[in-house]
């Protein structure tokens, strides 16, 4: 015989009307109902995952074929980001449209222009003279979200640990950018 264990329902619901029924079989009115629950274990048929997933598979199609090899993918640059511009403009060449990589290569060489302009390394700039070129930019009439386009193509094309490659992060840059 199966054991039935009383429930307690929350004081929100309405009670019976001649009360809950306690275990000695007493009828007494709180303000909550005193059901009896049947505790019983249901088991559902179920399959293995994993055998279902072997069998309904496709016959000799191995998963590690499905992954991309490593000659597959196109090769990483070294940490010298300078020596090798030219590697990694054809890896972004082959990742973005025509237009986005001339649109690109206009930036670096429009910031180039203004370092020799005004004097400066383009490889490793003081954080000044790269604020001053966004001033400048600014000044120019671009938006906020050009700046940010502009700042990402000189952080590409700077040595891994300079204070320019790690111009994202710096605090002071984006108080700059929030006072525009």
């Amino acid at each position: 015989m199966e054991t039935q264990t009383p429930v307690r329902i929350s004081a929100n619901s309405p009670p019976t009307e001649g009360g809950g029924q306690n275990l000695s079989g007493k009828t007494e009115s709180y303000p909550y109902c005193t059901l009896v629950a049947q505790a019983t274990l249901v088991r559902l048929p179920t399959r293995d995952v994993q055998q279902s997933f072997l069998s309904s598979s496709v016959p000799g199609l191995v998963i590690s074929e499905l992954r991309p090899g490593p000659s597959s993918r196109p090769p990483m640059p070294t940490t010298d980001c300078v020596e090798d511009t030219e590697l990694i403009d054809s890896i972004i060449a082959a990742c973005h449209k025509l237009s986005t990589t001339k649109l690109y290569h206009y930036k670096r060489r429009r910031f180039l222009f203004y370092a020799a302009d005004k004097g400066f390394d383009p490889i490793n700039p003081p954080l000044t003279w790269i604020f001053q070129y966004l001033l400048h930019l600014k000044r120019s009439g671009l938006t906020l979200s050009s700046l940010h386009v502009h700042l990402s193509t000189i952080v590409a094309h700077q040595p891994p640990m300079s204070p320019a490659s790690l111009f994202f992060r710096h605090p002071h840059l984006k108080l700059f950018l929030q006072s525009l």
